[in-house]
């Protein structure tokens, strides 16, 4: 056999490699979105649903298959001379906790933000997000959650880190300087998903209303982690429709207790099938004025400040005019100049048919109108991009500034907020940009 006829056959036995390689990962996509849809209408329909949130929450206990510390590893290092180091109660852990008090409060009584941070660990940078805040003299706390930056706990991903989330804000309310009918909380990612899940708690907790900035997550978040990540992120079993809805708002909007006020970038795709699913979930809520969502211009990470600002004007206005004691013009790094006279976002008019003024058109394929315009109708429904497993990276997003992580620790990353099945291969976490 000539060397022209033993190269034919290899070229066609690599043609027939790659076309059975195609099939194989399309058919395990299929099979992917096949079984993911079962277990999202396994929860829908699930007798379950009809109990009381926090009736189920009192008899739930999550099975993980693993037991371990945050999948983030980040050591706090010596914290600002502004900042202090506290540590909150939990059940039977002692969790730890960054607090801003502005100086010179002296015996006053000042309302006070509790900000979940993104990702799985505390940062001390994470107080540049509630800069309007800060400015505006309100006390942040910004607690890490069980086994975060080498805390008590194991990881459990929006299950036991609920119970810290309450926990801490409870803390807060007994301390000396703050207003206990005044308290907020807010957060980005997955700590917007932990204050979403806020506002399903108990009626006692010292919590005002909650807002978010890309954190409504559905379950079929999971789902798609545990092929991004798997047992490092997704340390229960997916396929359980129980263990997924136990973690989300998403199937539980009509035991909402308090207000939240959920934003989400025009470009943070992932999140856009499932709040359409949520919208018309709210329709038939007891309360749907309990559930705003609002569109910003922006991705997962950009959409974050404009967000914040509009949800600081609202917590503003309910508050009327008080006499803060404002915040040291040096208590943190300032965002660009161009970004610190973003003007809030309206919420956008309801759809003929929802008369609950919460509706939020579907994205469009462009960047869509400014974000302090009110489009008169919906806009059309436009599909998630084929491979996108999250927000963008640094290479397509300017994202938040970078952050260095001490020596000896990995760098800080978020899991992309996944609502459709992924495509079976691992993406890059983390690097410059995520947060």
């Amino acid at each position: 056999m000539d060397a022209k006829k033993v190269g034919c056959i290899g070229c066609i036995v690599v043609v027939v490699v790659v076309i059975l390689i195609v099939v194989g990962f399309v058919v395990a996509i299929v099979i992917s979105a096949k079984r993911m849809e079962n277990v999202k209408k396994a929860a829908l329909n699930s007798p379950e649903r009809e109990k009381p949130y926090l009736e189920r929450r009192a008899e739930f206990k999550t099975k993980l298959r693993r037991l371990d510390k945050s999948p983030q590893a980040w050591e706090l290092g010596n914290l600002p001379a502004h900042l202090q180091l506290v540590t909150y109660p939990s059940g039977d852990l002692n969790l730890k906790a960054i607090l801003y008090v502005p100086p010179n409060v002296g015996n006053t009584k000042q309302p006070a933000l509790v900000y979940y941070h993104g990702g799985f660990a505390l940062d001390d940078e994470d107080l540049e997000d509630c800069q309007p805040f800060v400015d505006d003299g309100f006390i942040v706390m910004m607690p890490a959650l069980r086994g975060e930056n080498g805390g008590e706990g194991n990881f459990e991903l929006f299950a036991g880190e609920l119970d810290d989330a309450a926990n801490a804000i409870r803390w807060l309310g007994k301390h000396e300087n703050v207003d206990a009918v005044n308290i907020y909380a807010f957060g980005h990612s997955i700590g917007g998903g932990v204050s979403a899940m806020m506002s399903l708690m108990d009626d006692d907790l010292p919590l005002k209303h909650c807002g978010s900035s890309g954190g409504l997550y559905d379950i079929t978040t999971f789902y798609g982690w545990k092929y991004s990540d798997g047992a490092r992120v997704v340390r229960f079993n997916p396929d359980d429709p129980i263990e997924c809805l136990m973690r989300v708002l998403w199937g539980n909007v009509k035991w909402m207790k308090r207000k939240h006020y959920a934003y989400i970038g025009r470009q943070d795709f992932p999140f856009h099938i499932a709040v359409e699913e949520m919208q018309e979930e709210n329709k038939t809520a007891p309360d749907p004025g309990r559930l705003t969502i609002t569109q910003m211009d922006g991705d997962h990470f950009t959409s974050l400040e404009p967000a914040v600002r509009q949800y600081f004007n609202i917590v503003k206005s309910g508050l009327g005019t008080r006499n803060f004691i404002p915040g040291p013009p040096d208590v943190m790094t300032r965002r660009p100049a161009e970004n610190t006279n973003i003007q809030p976002t309206p919420s956008f008019p309801a759809h003929p048919n929802n008369g609950t003024g919460t509706m939020m058109p579907s994205p469009p394929t462009n960047l869509g109108p400014p974000a302090n315009s009110i489009p008169t109708n919906p806009m059309p429904a436009s599909p998630v991009p084929p491979n996108r497993l999250g927000p963008p990276g640094p290479s397509n997003s300017p994202g938040p500034p970078n952050r260095i992580a001490p020596p000896g620790s990995a760098p800080r990353f978020e899991p992309p907020p996944m609502t459709r099945p992924p495509m079976p291969s691992r993406p890059n976490f983390g690097g410059p940009g995520s947060n």
